[in-house]
């Protein structure tokens, strides 16, 4: 794969496609864009488009995403064509009535006596989702073609694992979230934010006080307040169609308590129009906080797998195996007897062999059961 196409799938991948997700969220609200919502938090966690991932979870999430904006507008233009063929044209779904209420909230709404900018916000997403999502099928299609077509070599890696980011970045980068936890906690205070409070209090003493942010412990929490911010941008979602505004009124008790932030107001009288809530500043700036966070704990995460599951690829495959031979001078030449390690509970007995003797690195003898003394090499 070329360098232009690369750039042009990671541009693509990383800058287009989430903002015209984010984009179909936030201006219009329904079972559609709830859907478009969900493949917006997995696209963080999904590797850029190449010659690896293509053929696996990032080929199958554009599939899928071109799959599903395709038959969205679909349904679009067939519900469109339905009302027009039954004249008058949607008679038989009047304002407030049961049948639009349900229509309207999966995501199909009539057009009649409605503003140009409204059709636009109501149509379109779909459209550019599906034109985005096809284009990047289309480039993966052709990566794969030219890789197929490319001749192979066998030296050259499928999968490069990502170098280690400089110990002032990586304090950077933990800075950053640490920062952006703290104001998921205190910018709008609720029993959901107090979750948020509590992980910046935890992770930022146990910084402070150990020093080290990439304890095992301290990842686990990462990953917990993943998933807990992706669950509390799709309670947020939800909460902003009208169902669920009805069921729980945004001046209620629970609602207080929780934290439901109701920016949106439908009215069923003029469900067409987009009208925002009179609401405090800070419920505006709560959402975005809560995606930059997710985002940010998603590319890390996926930076950490990146790094760790190919040094570990890569030690292994440095790691030798114990030879056949029984008996193995330790002094015969080392290149002879380098192989795969295979088993990693021999692999920790060379290493603890290594620190509790006197005997260098490079040489270790090591018994085991089929080859009672083993000479074997430890980089």
């Amino acid at each position: 794969m070329t360098e232009r196409i690369q750039l042009i799938n990671w541009v693509t991948f990383r800058l287009i496609l989430p903002f015209t997700l984010l984009a179909a969220c936030i201006f219009r609200f329904n079972l559609f864009t709830l859907i478009y919502g969900l493949f917006f938090l997995l696209v963080p966690l999904a590797r850029s488009p190449n010659v690896y991932t293509i053929k696996r979870h990032t080929g199958g999430l554009i599939w899928a995403l071109t799959t599903v904006s395709g038959i969205f507008m679909l349904a679009q233009i067939a519900f469109q064509i339905a009302l027009a063929a039954r004249k008058p044209y949607g008679h038989e779904f009047p304002n407030c009535s049961l049948n639009d209420n349900i229509t309207r909230q999966v995501g199909l709404y009539r057009l009649d006596g409605a503003r140009f900018v409204h059709v636009a916000r109501l149509i379109l997403p779909d459209v550019i989702v599906f034109i985005v999502s096809a284009a990047l099928a289309v480039m993966a299609f052709q990566t794969t073609r030219q890789n197929a077509d490319a001749p192979s070599n066998a030296d050259e890696p499928l999968r490069p694992h990502r170098e280690e980011r400089p110990g002032l970045l990586r304090l950077f980068v933990e800075l950053v979230i640490l920062i952006f936890v703290a104001g998921a906690g205190i910018i709008s205070p609720s029993l959901i934010s107090s979750v948020y409070f509590l992980c910046f209090l935890f992770m930022g003493t146990f910084w402070a006080c150990l020093g080290n942010a990439e304890k095992v412990f301290v990842k686990f929490v990462r990953y917990a307040l993943l998933l807990f911010c992706a669950a509390h941008l799709a309670v947020l979602f939800l909460y902003q169609m009208e169902f669920l505004q009805e069921l729980v009124t945004t001046d209620s008790f629970p609602s207080r308590l929780v934290g439901l932030l109701a920016v949106i107001r439908i009215d069923c009288s003029e469900p067409r129009d987009l009208r925002y809530q009179a609401t405090p500043w800070y419920n505006f700036i709560n959402p975005a906080i809560l995606i930059v966070l997710y985002y940010l704990l998603a590319s890390h995460i996926r930076q950490w797998k990146g790094y760790t599951v190919g040094r570990r690829k890569e030690r292994y495959a440095r790691m030798p195996t114990p030879t056949d031979t029984a008996d193995v001078d330790s002094n015969v030449d080392l290149s002879m007897r380098q192989q795969r390690l295979k088993n990693p509970f021999l692999q920790y007995r060379v290493r603890s062999r290594i620190r509790h003797s006197n005997a260098a690195p490079e040489s270790v003898i090591v018994k085991t059961r089929t080859n009672p003394q083993t000479a074997v090499t430890v980089s």
